[in-house]
């Protein structure tokens, strides 16, 4: 695959008031990346630079370099850009599988899924691989709303993160909803037993979510409260997950976190993060919709 890009460089600080003289220097650079060009002098307006990325070449993985963008003499000395290249296959559900849980079973590491708007059951993991999972269209709301796990009132994790994935492993773009949560031992640290994050559930494990709608998690259809920890996600033991740009609204859960319950078992080390994100109406018998325990999570709302 090959593809072409095109980036601006806008002499913002001296507004036509001098020359910036501009000189380009890549850390990292592989043969997938060519710039050009290298170095150009703006005295008003902007200079384009070109990427070409050829990924035909390399085999399957992550590849990164960073582009220093400098002119000594400029307001701000320099700029840097973090280029982010990711080679595998591309599998669409449900065109080469008609469930999300059989395109991650048949996916290798690097792969990207691309799911449909449709509903699909949930109750699946990612198995430790490091996987793009995706709606058609991450950032638009209105396809999220229609791109739907539905864990159908089942025992059981809708989504699960369970195999030590890291933050290289993505999902996002989907509404999660009528989960359950995921049966375990001593959630809390002082209760025999529970079940933890109804809509997604971490464990030992760091992914990245983002653009998700997790809702209505953590009850029957009778309205009956099933999920103790965390209605909508549950964040457990050494889980370093980044949770961003997601709503979660409408979850329930008995014992703590209608929302979202975080417990670390290295407080120090295992830091969660959750940014930007819309937390509402969420409703807990005991506790609160944001519930951390043992933990030192970044939460930013």
């Amino acid at each position: 695959l090959r593809r072409q890009r095109q980036m601006c460089i806008r002499d913002r600080a001296n507004a036509g008031q001098g020359v910036l003289r501009w000189r380009l220097e890549a850390v990292g650079l592989g043969d997938w990346l060519e710039v050009s060009p290298r170095f150009g002098a703006i005295h008003e307006g902007a200079e384009e630079l070109t990427l070409r990325i050829d990924s035909t070449q390399v085999p399957k993985g992550l590849y990164e370099c960073v582009l220093i963008i400098s002119d000594p003499n400029a307001a701000s000395p320099y700029v840097r850009v973090p280029v982010r290249l990711t080679v595998g296959e591309l599998i669409h559900v449900p065109r080469d599988y008609s469930s999300i849980g059989d395109a991650i079973h048949a996916a290798s590491d690097w792969d990207t899924i691309e799911v449909a708007p449709g509903t699909y059951q949930g109750h699946f993991s990612f198995l430790g691989k490091t996987l793009w999972v995706r709606s058609e269209s991450p950032r638009d709301w209105g396809v999220t709303d229609q791109t739907v796990i539905d864990g159908q009132f089942e025992d059981g994790g809708t989504v699960l993160f369970v195999n030590g994935e890291g933050r290289n492993t993505i999902f996002e773009g989907f509404t999660v909803r009528h989960g359950l949560g995921n049966y375990i031992n001593n959630p809390s640290g002082y209760d025999r037993q529970g079940r933890a994050g109804g809509g997604i559930f971490c464990q030992n494990s760091s992914p990245t979510i983002r653009y998700c709608a997790i809702r209505e998690n953590g009850y029957y259809a009778d309205m009956v409260v099933r999920t103790t920890h965390g209605g909508g996600i549950a964040l457990m033991g050494e889980c370093q997950a980044l949770v961003e740009r997601c709503l979660i609204v409408d979850n329930k859960a008995s014992r703590g976190g209608g929302a979202v319950f975080v417990r670390s078992t290295k407080p120090a080390e295992a830091v969660s993060e959750i940014l930007q994100c819309t937390i509402a109406q969420n409703d807990v018998e005991v506790g609160t919709s944001v519930y951390t325990r043992y933990s030192l999570s970044l939460i930013h709302i």
